[in-house]
C-alpha cells in the first residue's frame, strides 16, 4: 500500500465528491469534474449516500473520476448493518472501480446486525485488504454522540490502533479549534496525519443548514461576518481563504475539501494560494 501522507513532505490535497441523484446533478458533475481534476488534488474520495445507501453510485462515480484525472481514488464505506462478508464483497466491488483507499465510517443507519463500530471496519480492512489505505473520521468539536471530548479521542485512538493511516476531520470555522484538537491527539499518542476538512463557505443559510446536520459550531464571529457583509458570497470566500492560509502556515499534512461537486469556489482558492496548474485556465475558459 502506497501511503501518500507518509511519503510526502508537502501538503496532500484531497477532494470529496458525492454520487449524483438526478439527471441534472449528473450533467452538473460532468461539467465540473474536468475543472476539479485540473486542480492539484492527489486524492479524490466519493461518499456512498446517506447511511451508506448508494454503494453502486459510489463505484460509478469513482470510475468517472478515474477516467478524468490521474488521482488516487478513495471510497467511503459505512459498516453498521452489514456483515463482514457483505463488506468484503463491497470492498472488492469498489476496488474494481479503482478505489485504493477506503474512508471507513460507522454510518448512521440503526441496525442490530453486522458490524457496529468504525474500528471494527478498520480491523476488517487491515486484515483482509492490507493493500488498501484507510482513512477515518475525526471530530475537532467532538462527535455529537460522544459523552465527552476525551472519550471521543479515545475512540479515535482505537480506530488508529486498528490500522487507519490518516484522519479527515469534520469542518470547523476557527483554526484554533483544529490546532487544539491536533495537540490533544498528539498527547494521547496519535501520530497519524490529522487532515483538516474544509467547507467552502458561500452563504449563512448554507452554513446553518450544514451545521444543523453535522453538529459543528457556527461561531458568532462567522455569523456576524456573513450577515453584515455587503457581498455575502465574497465574505464567505475571504473567510475560507484566511482559514486555509492559516492552516498551511501551521504545517498541516494536507487539506480535505468538501467541494460539493462544484469547482468555481475551490478553483479560486487554489488560484489565490498560487497553487493552480496552468491547464486549469483552459478548462475554465
Amino acid at each position: 500500500m502506497s501511503n501518500l501522507y507518509a511519503q510526502s513532505t508537502e501538503p496532500i490535497f484531497s477532494c470529496e465528491f458525492f454520487p449524483p441523484r438526478s439527471e441534472e446533478a449528473q450533467a452538473s458533475l460532468e461539467r465540473e469534474l474536468p475543472k476539479l481534476m485540473s486542480l492539484p488534488f492527489q486524492l479524490a474520495t466519493c461518499t456512498n449516500g446517506a447511511c451508506g445507501s448508494d454503494r453502486s453510485g459510489t463505484a460509478e462515480t469513482l470510475r468517472k473520476i478515474g477516467q478524468e484525472g490521474a488521482v488516487t481514488l478513495a471510497a467511503h464505506l459505512c459498516c453498521r448493518g452489514s456483515t463482514p462478508d457483505e463488506l468484503k464483497s463491497t470492498v472488492n466491488h469498489l476496488k474494481d472501480a479503482g478505489a485504493r483507499w477506503i474512508v471507513a465510517l460507522r454510518g448512521d443507519r440503526e441496525s442490530p446486525r453486522g458490524l457496529q463500530h468504525a474500528d471494527q471496519l478498520v480491523s476488517l480492512l487491515s486484515e483482509e485488504f492490507p493493500e488498501l489505505g484507510v482513512v477515518v473520521a475525526g471530530y475537532p468539536e467532538t462527535h455529537p454522540e460522544s459523552e465527552t471530548a476525551q472519550s471521543d479521542l479515545i475512540f479515535l485512538k482505537q480506530k488508529i490502533d486498528s490500522g487507519a493511516h490518516a484522519v479527515y476531520t469534520q469542518f470547523f470555522f476557527e483554526n484554533s479549534v483544529f490546532l487544539r484538537y491536533r495537540d490533544r491527539c498528539s498527547k494521547i499518542g496519535i501520530d497519524t496525519p490529522i487532515i483538516p476538512g474544509i467547507l467552502p463557505i458561500k452563504s449563512l443559510r448554507q452554513v446553518e443548514r450544514l451545521v444543523e446536520r453535522c453538529g459543528a459550531n457556527l461561531t458568532d464571529d462567522l455569523k456576524k461576518h456573513l450577515s453584515e457583509a455587503a457581498d455575502e458570497a465574497e465574505a464567505g470566500f475571504q473567510f475560507t481563504l484566511n482559514l486555509v492560509r492559516g492552516l498551511l502556515e501551521e504545517g498541516v499534512a494536507g487539506l480535505h475539501f468538501y467541494a460539493l461537486n462544484e469547482a468555481t469556489f475551490v478553483t479560486r482558492l487554489f488560484e489565490e494560494l498560487g497553487l493552480v496548474r496552468d491547464s486549469v485556465h483552459s478548462c475554465l475558459a
